[in-house]
Formats: C-alpha cells, sequence, structure tokens
C-alpha cells in the first residue's frame, strides 16, 4: 500500500530547514530501526519524493497489516522529532499525519 506522511504547519516549518535527499535518508533511517520491532517493510521512492518540502509530503510504500502500520506511523512521527527538532527554535507539536492512498 502507499501511504503519505501529510506534514502538519509544525512539520512543514521543520522539513523546510532539510535538504531534500537528508529528510529522505533520516526518514529511511528511522524507518528501518522501527522494523526490528514492527514486520513493516517500507521504502521511500525517489521517484515519487522529488521535493517533499514544496509539496509537503513524503511519499512511503508499505507492506504490513494496517493495525501494525498505524503503530508504526506514530511511533515514526515521535521518533522524528528529534532530528527534526535540532534546525528549528521552539517545541515540535504533531509533525505528520499518516494517510492511506492505495
Amino acid at each position: 500500500m502507499k501511504i503519505q506522511l501529510c506534514f502538519t504547519a509544525h512539520g512543514q516549518k521543520a522539513i523546510n530547514e532539510f535538504e531534500n535527499h537528508e529528510l529522505i535518508e533520516s526518514f529511511s533511517r528511522h524507518m528501518k530501526t522501527l522494523t526490528k520491532k514492527y514486520t513493516v517493510i517500507t521504502t521511500v521512492p525517489l521517484i515519487d519524493n522529488q521535493d517533499i518540502a514544496s509539496a509537503g509530503v513524503l511519499n512511503v510504500n508499505c507492506e504490513a497489516e494496517t493495525n501494525e502500520a498505524n503503530m508504526f506511523f506514530r511511533e515514526l512521527a515521535r521518533d522524528m522529532k528529534s532530528p527534526l527538532n535540532k534546525r528549528i527554535t521552539g517545541k515540535l507539536g504533531n509533525i505528520f499525519n499518516a494517510k492511506v492512498v492505495k
């Protein structure tokens, strides 16, 4: 299934401070770490993520059961606050909402 991580206003502010390749690398690394806990297989296709900051969306391909995928992306949102918060001032709230596209 295809998942869109739609960035909130706080998340958009944070991702604007990063280059596109940095965002893909950071999200991919954190998702890979979470696969040790969840049986979720994810990929971040480069062709669908040419300019994440402008689109306000990170596209992810995911193979998992729906309930486990929901928990996976909630935990990913919590984990991603730390690296994103390093380049902005203030506290980050919710950074993205996961939306199933297919």
